[in-house]
């Protein structure tokens, strides 16, 4: 949790985590050096599937990696 390539990123609802995202940027030796990110573990909690907790999760991790959000 100390490498700052590596950020956790958690969807609350009434003060309760209920949906996570994992972001792990990593350096490329190839495409001129540049950086790319890897989204993995996408979790939400089933009571609260379609309440958009999770989606707003996924938007700050997109934002955050510096790309573009597509609604």
């Amino acid at each position: 949790m100390a490498d700052p390539r590596h950020t956790v990123f958690g969807g609350y609802r009434d003060g309760e985590l209920n949906s996570s995202c994992t972001l792990t940027v990593i350096p490329n030796l190839t495409s001129g050096c540049r950086l790319y990110g890897v989204l993995e573990n996408v979790v939400t909690q089933a009571l609260i599937v379609g309440m958009a907790t999770a989606e707003q999760c996924l938007r700050r991790l997109l934002h955050r990696a510096g790309q573009p959000i597509r609604s």
